[in-house]
């Protein structure tokens, strides 16, 4: 029930938050530390998944993401473009298919 932008803006908001902390653990900082930097906070049981996706993703491939999210946004908002929901779920699609690959 969630409309397709807010749902691409939510996710972003998370990507990004996760590049960050990947670039402060690369840069030596503890993974708890960058964690609890994160911004919006994550909910007490989503940390543990982000923390164990933070060690399967390079800051590259979440900057690559990102870019990905922000191309679907400015699809969704454009005129004429195909159904938003449509290219929502097909970007979200691939991200799961690339996490997959990636918990493999």
């Amino acid at each position: 029930g969630l409309p397709p932008i807010s749902l691409v803006r939510q996710i972003l908001t998370l990507f990004r938050g996760m590049l960050a902390a990947r670039l402060a653990i690369d840069a030596g900082n503890p993974a708890a530390a960058a964690l609890s930097a994160i911004r919006p906070p994550l909910h007490f049981k989503t940390k543990p998944v982000v923390s164990a996706q933070l060690t399967k993703w390079s800051a590259k491939q979440l900057s690559d993401v990102i870019d990905r999210l922000i191309e679907t946004e400015i699809q969704i908002k454009s005129a004429g473009a195909a159904d938003p929901s449509t290219l929502t779920g097909q970007t979200l699609l691939g991200l799961v298919l690339r996490s997959r690959s990636l918990n493999q």
